[in-house]
């Protein structure tokens, strides 16, 4: 899922491999997110019978879907009093506590998924609460732990940006005693304790406070603005249950940014909008409006073409001109200069060369030649580049761009089969992009057991491209999903619902002409690897089933992870960073836990 950090319900992409599904995203299966998610179990596909509508006799819809009720007392894991100001929250229902700490929730499906519980001063916690809490009379507790609180004062206090405090768990701990749940979800391994424990800002004053830490663990400070570092504290800090500390941070010198904006004749442009944001790693120097929550701080030219920026931090920079919220009424290219400032650096001049802006512009045609709408038109060059989305008559436009030549590509949304790609020069408005011959892929991802609809997550993966990006798509709630715009070959669907089962499909084809349709996807109860490493240097942990690559999630020295898989027979590999690699072959039954103790490869 490549997803983001969004939480187990992301938004997505629009309408990613035209999914008839309520939300699609790109992915890397290397990419790993930190949300809870759901896991796996075994999987087999078949094709609907006819007659078989999921519709009973006598006309009601048996897959409807259900929303049970679930009572829930949030309570102070010391004092056993209620926490009247708790906040729970399961799949998409959230509420607060009355008085007595209790909540009523609604979810969907037959075993309750995992709930979240949090209060002010109090650290967060999600648990998964058995059956039969269904009423006042009997409802789920759930214990808080007091958390620890940390005030940070900063100096000297930002004039520009938005400085935060980030807290993380240090890494010698974050991965050890007793571990953290992994789960593949996605092809991407999630994990429900690591690396970012609380964020804010820092007010106008240098102060921020941050309460609910959960007391215990190695915490590492650092101060950020948007994507950049400014500080890492050199010590990590423990906090007590309840305790209340303060710290004081300082930051080192800053750089005073001060330049000309003109054109390629040297003449001044007064009245430029101009942005200050942290390069990427490559930096794409071709800003875009999009951007802009990068952006670290504006200013405005003067008349005689002169800007400043000040409390600029050592690193690497772009300053460029501020794009337009419509690119088509601009007339200037946004591309952006590299700035390196580096340490003890207090002055730097930049030349800011404005250049005319170009479009590319064309039409996009479907496989029929008809006009296709909702597709992506990329142009790149180097380190320039910018996209647009087709209209309905399927025309596109895309820039300003500097002059010079593109490539560009089309590309449906989410899907893994782009278009035509040529070469054009920026300025050309009569382009003609055709789309290839697709494929479509649908079904209905349901209950083993009973044959129910189910509310799932689906990844398609092309099974003889493991490095490729897959298509990730929620489901409606009745299990039913559509991808459209795929290539013709071999796919694996790896399907998970929020009761921590995973099926894995791995023996799809796909060809023009023979779509697959009507799939079923039944859902069965997975396996569990509760795994530790002890090696001395970082390891990519991969797991394989049936020729699919589930996920590879890094490994720490000391760290623990619990996997959950499909049963059956995986591959698990473990690989260094210099290429030493080993393998283990393991057979899983259906609800079995394995504890394997991994060490480095020789």
């Amino acid at each position: 899922m490549a997803l983001e950090r969004q939480g187990a319900h992301g938004r997505a992409a629009p309408r990613a491999a035209r999914a008839r599904g309520r939300e699609v995203g790109r992915f890397l299966p290397a990419q790993i997110e930190s949300a809870p998610a759901p896991a796996p179990a075994r999987a087999a596909v078949e094709l609907a019978q006819p007659g078989d509508d999921g519709v009973d006799d006598d006309g009601e819809d048996s897959d409807a879907p259900v929303l049970t009720a679930l009572f829930v007392r949030v309570l102070d894991g010391a004092t056993q009093r209620p926490c009247a100001d708790a906040t729970v929250s399961v799949q998409r229902d959230s509420t607060d506590c009355d008085a007595q700490g209790l909540a009523e929730l609604r979810y969907l499906g037959e075993a309750p998924p995992p709930l979240n519980a949090c209060a002010p001063g109090y650290v967060a916690r999600s648990v998964n609460p058995d059956h039969g809490h269904d009423s006042r009379a009997n409802p789920f507790v759930i214990e808080l732990e007091r958390g620890g609180t940390l005030v940070a004062r900063i100096e000297p206090v930002p004039k520009s940006g938005f400085p935060g405090l980030r807290v993380t768990v240090a890494p010698e701990r974050s991965d050890s005693g007793g571990g953290s749940e992994s789960f593949f979800q996605g092809g991407v391994s999630r994990r429900t304790l690591h690396g970012e424990l609380a964020f804010g800002f820092f007010d106008a004053t240098g102060t921020v406070t941050l309460d609910g830490l959960k007391p215990g663990l190695p915490l590492e400070l650092s101060v950020t603005d948007r994507r950049v570092t400014l500080l890492e504290s050199p010590e990590t800090i423990v906090l007590a249950s309840g305790e209340r500390r303060e710290v004081h941070l300082r930051l080192d010198e800053t750089c005073e940014l001060s330049g000309l904006a003109h054109d390629a004749r040297g003449a001044p442009i007064a009245d430029l909008g101009i942005w200050l944001l942290p390069a990427g790693d490559p930096p794409q120097r071709l800003l875009q409006e999009t951007q802009n929550t990068s952006v670290v701080a504006t200013t405005r030219s003067l008349e005689d073409g002169s800007f400043r920026f000040s409390d600029v931090r050592t690193g690497t920079w772009l300053v460029g001109p501020e794009p337009q919220r419509r690119p088509a009424a601009s007339n200037i290219a946004t591309r952006a200069v590299v700035v390196e400032v580096s340490a003890h650096t207090r002055e730097q001049r930049v030349d800011l060369e404005v250049v005319p802006g170009l479009f590319l512009a064309g039409v996009v045609l479907d496989a029929r030649g008809d006009p296709a709408s909702g597709v992506f038109v990329k142009a790149h060059e180097g380190d320039c580049g910018a996209v647009a989305l087709t209209r309905a008559e399927g025309r596109f436009e895309i820039g300003p761009l500097p002059a010079g030549s593109y490539e560009v590509v089309a590309c449906r949304p989410g899907s893994l089969e782009p278009g035509d790609t040529l070469r054009a020069q920026a300025g050309e408005r009569e382009l003609v992009l055709r789309m290839r011959p697709a494929c479509s892929l649908s079904g209905r991802v349901v209950d083993a057991s009973t044959g129910s609809g189910l509310a799932a997550q689906l990844t398609l993966l092309r099974r003889d491209e493991p490095e490729t990006a897959g298509v990730n798509l929620y489901t409606e709630l009745d299990g039913s999903f559509e991808f459209e715009g795929l290539r013709e070959g071999g796919y694996a669907i790896l399907a998970t619902d929020y009761e921590r089962r995973v099926s894995l499909v791995s023996a799809l084809e796909l060809a023009p002409g023979r779509d697959l349709r009507e799939l079923v996807i039944r859902l069965e109860e997975g396996a569990r690897i509760v795994a530790h490493y002890s090696g001395e240097h970082s390891v990519e942990l991969r797991l394989e089933q049936s020729g699919v690559r589930l996920g590879r999630p890094g490994m720490q020295p000391g760290a623990a992870q619990t996997l959950s898989v499909p049963a059956g027979t995986l591959v698990l590999v473990l690989r260094t960073a210099d290429g030493r690699e080993e393998r283990h072959e393991l057979a899983l039954a259906a609800g079995e836990e394995r504890a394997l103790e991994l060490r480095e490869p020789k």
